[in-house]
């Protein structure tokens, strides 16, 4: 299947070298699935699309699109639409450049694909996932306690983690969705995203992830 991989990246020259590596490490245990990896940089100063550019010199299979800064959710939206009407992708993967997501989890999400979901999320949330330890007690609070807030609003208990932005997704559920979403931004993005998805009838699999700090610069 036609498989592309969104990296939205602002200021990650020091990190975006290492998750290209990570995921191309990891597709190598994944099979009937061709892999493009689309980078929605947003014009970072730090000379990240630089960076990218001479990675792609040995990987024609990266693709690099430069835009304003207008917020995560309109760089995942400006990657979707590019994955679907340019790319032709049958599943879309999100993943953050940050090395807060290991890309070596990516064989997971894609064997649930196969499987029959219809949209993998990435929890921290069930048996097997994780938050950071060193996250100071009011960030643990806000993160569980929000999560658990969306979860019981919505009435969609089943999923655990709707904030995170480590997805895979099948073409028609971004199909249904990405004239919706223009108005989200950041978890916002995320949350109204799965949810449409949900109402839409997508089938939801979790899967457990440990998700990190990053180690150079700085969060959004």
């Amino acid at each position: 299947m036609n498989t592309v991989v969104i990296l939205p990246t602002y200021n990650e020259k020091d990190n975006i070298k290492t998750v290209l590596d990570g995921i191309f490490d990891a597709w190598r245990k994944i099979s009937g699935h061709k892999l493009t990896i689309l980078i929605i940089d947003d014009k970072s100063p730090d000379g990240t699309s630089e960076v990218v550019n001479q990675y792609r010199r040995q990987h024609s299979n990266v693709i690099l699109l430069t835009k304003e800064k207008e917020g995560l959710g309109s760089a995942l939206l400006h990657g979707m639409n590019y994955a679907l009407d340019t790319l032709h992708a049958e599943i879309v993967v999100q993943i953050d450049a940050d090395l807060s997501h290991d890309p070596l989890v990516l064989p997971e999400f894609m064997e649930a694909i196969d499987r029959g979901a219809d949209f993998v999320v990435g929890s921290r949330y069930i048996t097997g996932g994780s938050i950071p330890d060193n996250w100071g007690l009011h960030r643990k609070i806000y993160s569980v306690v929000g999560n658990a807030f969306v979860r019981f609003g919505l009435g969609y208990t089943e999923v655990h983690d709707w904030t995170g932005g480590y997805r895979a997704y099948k073409r028609l559920f971004a199909e249904k969705s990405r004239k919706e979403l223009m108005k989200y931004q950041g978890y916002l993005f995320q949350i109204a995203y799965l949810h449409k998805s949900m109402k839409y009838g997508a089938r939801v699999v979790e899967v457990p992830i440990h998700f990190t700090d990053r180690r150079f610069g700085h969060s959004k």
